[in-house]
């Protein structure tokens, strides 16, 4: 089953195969393995899918090509608002939560700034609303 998505203005045919648990798994086929190498990927950010990467078709003005599509999906949400609760839950303060979230990040994604900004705003979000008067 082929679904499409528009990310940045672009139109994309998703395969729902090659997808695996985490999203900085780099387990890549042969055939995800080269378009990494020729620098042919692209990052997502779906919740209501699964993390992990597949083989997107992304329509251009000069035909389809294939992309390696990597997906933070729901597992890596579920952890990253799970970390952002857990401080809010042992009570630090803002500035020492999002050093710890900034670290946790950070070795979850090593040299992956994409990755490690979108943890930080899905970490932030689960910490506010924690922290949020009714």
């Amino acid at each position: 089953m082929i679904k499409y998505y528009s990310v940045l203005g672009v139109w994309l045919a998703l395969a729902s195969t090659g997808l695996c648990g985490n999203v900085m798994d780099r387990h890549f086929s042969p055939e995800e393995q080269a378009l990494w190498d020729r620098h042919l990927y692209m990052f997502t950010r779906l919740p209501e899918q699964a993390s992990g990467h597949s083989i997107a078709k992304v329509a251009t003005p000069k035909g389809t090509v294939a992309c390696l599509d990597i997906n933070f999906g729901r597992e890596d949400y579920a952890a990253a608002k799970a970390a952002g609760v857990e401080c809010a839950m042992r009570g630090l303060g803002p500035k020492a939560a999002a050093n710890e979230l900034l670290q946790k990040a950070s070795e979850r994604y090593p040299g992956a700034p994409y990755f490690i900004t979108t943890f930080m705003d899905a970490a932030s979000v689960a910490y506010n609303a924690h922290n949020a008067k009714p």
